[in-house]
């Protein structure tokens, strides 16, 4: 295939953290219309690895791919789920993943699987999760092995079982699931299967921020800011936040607002009140309670002001 040469050197210098050699040499590889290389670079632009996160540049990648692996329409999925670059639509992301199923994509499938634990785009349906889930779990899929930890940590439509919560999460980890690290970093906080671990949690988290993950980054921001599993230290903790309110997400906005109101760095209120507001609507979508941490924090906004 056309461009595949510089599509292997590229996938070598990424391997060794030369990201824009990387980013140069997939580039090169689109223009002779490399379809691996569009979907890496997709991964690259999603991510945020070596480049600044760009949703639109990496569904504009994906867009009019079809593979036969179904890896192009997995990740379409995705986006349209988490609404990255596209307005959110689940039952296109399920459109898509069901496509990839057909592909024998056991990642597509796992995301079926969990759509049918959570009821989101289709109906609730535990056994048909759970099938599909331990189908996808025996072919290796990380994301089976992510969303299995979350159903018995969560005890969806299973008993309630730490203990493997933890296995299935660990394997996970070891994959590179991002989400895994917060639900285990979760159970190590708590000590459920298992004894607290603050450090344990701490590395789990620093691990996924490092790698761009939004919630972790502010998860790990607030454990600088408090102490927690790691030396306080206020300027990591204001790295972290920062980065987790760019990247839109709801706790990391609202946390980063409160941590200016609550400390004596200069802000500009404006920033603040975007900042807030942005919260409580994201969070008002998710169902999340938000709405009085955001009076509050406005109320506040406007006393100081005064």
């Amino acid at each position: 295939e056309p461009g595949d040469t510089d599509y292997t050197n590229g996938m070598k210098e990424l391997s060794l953290g030369n990201y824009q050699s990387a980013l140069k040499l997939f580039k090169k590889a689109v223009d002779d219309d490399n379809i691996k290389a569009r979907i890496q670079l997709a991964t690259m632009f999603r991510d945020g690895i070596g480049v600044d996160k760009n949703a639109e540049e990496a569904i504009g990648l994906l867009n009019g791919i079809h593979t036969e692996d179904g890896v192009s329409e997995t990740q379409l999925g995705l986006m349209y789920l988490k609404g990255l670059g596209v307005e959110k639509n689940v039952e296109k992301a399920v459109q898509y993943f069901k496509e990839a199923k057909e592909k024998e994509n056991f990642d597509a499938q796992s995301h079926l699987g969990f759509l049918h634990i959570t009821g989101n785009g289709v109906d609730i349906d535990y056994e048909e999760g759970k099938r599909l889930l331990l189908e996808s779990e025996a072919k290796h899929s990380h994301d089976a092995e992510a969303y299995l930890g979350f159903m018995y940590m969560e005890g969806l439509g299973v008993t309630r079982n730490y203990s493997t919560a933890i296995e299935y999460l660990k394997k996970a980890v070891d994959g590179g699931h991002l989400d895994a690290h917060i639900y285990l970093a979760e159970l190590y906080l708590q000590g459920k299967g298992t004894d607290r671990q603050q450090w344990g949690a701490a590395k789990l988290l620093l691990r996924a921020a490092e790698k761009g993950h939004a919630r972790a980054q502010c998860y790990i921001g607030i454990m600088y800011r408090d102490g927690i599993g790691v030396a306080e230290n206020q300027k990591n903790a204001q790295k972290w936040l920062e980065a987790s309110a760019k990247q839109n997400d709801t706790l990391g906005m609202y946390s980063w607002g409160k941590y200016l109101l609550d400390s004596n760095l200069e802000w500009d209120w404006m920033n603040v009140v975007d900042l807030l507001t942005k919260a409580s609507a994201k969070g008002n979508n998710e169902g999340d309670l938000f709405d009085d941490l955001y009076m509050d924090g406005l109320a506040r906004v406007f006393r100081l002001e005064e």
